[in-house]
């Protein structure tokens, strides 16, 4: 698997805007909502831009109550042939991400996707995010998608 979706228009992509997955119908990431994957993680880096610094700040983050965590996101899988005419499966993926909150805000202020930070879910809504009873309706956005609300979770996951 490889890091960053490459849709079927120029650019690649690695992080995906959680409010475009079903708010926007048009948009590449609605077309493969259902191709849902958790990436474990021990933690992250955000770097920070500081004026008159040359480079930016590394900042590590993570849950220290938690060894791995695991991130929502979405794969996809692609067929193509190599030069002799095998072919091949490969596959990508991407992680999902929200507007930053204050904090990852102040941290993660510079570049293309400043102000963003990935959609963290708690160990019950991790599992949750691949099993099977997950639904389009059971994905809602809620003000400007702060968070990730599973109103089926309860009744669905038992």
């Amino acid at each position: 698997m490889g890091w960053s979706l490459v849709p079927y228009f120029p650019g690649k992509m690695a992080d995906m805007r959680s409010e475009r997955v079903l708010g926007d119908k048009s948009s590449y990431w609605h077309k493969i909502r259902k191709n849902r994957c958790s990436i474990p993680v021990s933690g992250m880096y955000e770097h920070r831009a500081i004026e008159g610094w040359a480079k930016k700040v590394p900042y590590y983050i993570w849950q220290k109550d938690r060894q791995i965590q695991f991130l929502p996101g979405f794969y996809e899988l692609r067929e193509s042939a190599l030069a002799n005419g095998e072919k091949i499966q490969t596959g990508n993926f991407a992680m999902l991400t929200r507007p930053a909150n204050e904090l990852m805000a102040n941290i993660h202020n510079d570049g293309e996707y400043r102000q963003r930070m990935p959609l963290f879910l708690s160990p019950e809504l991790e599992q949750f995010w691949v099993s099977e009873h997950l639904t389009d309706d059971d994905l809602q956005a809620e003000a400007k998608v702060r968070v990730l609300v599973l109103r089926k979770f309860a009744a669905a996951w038992q």
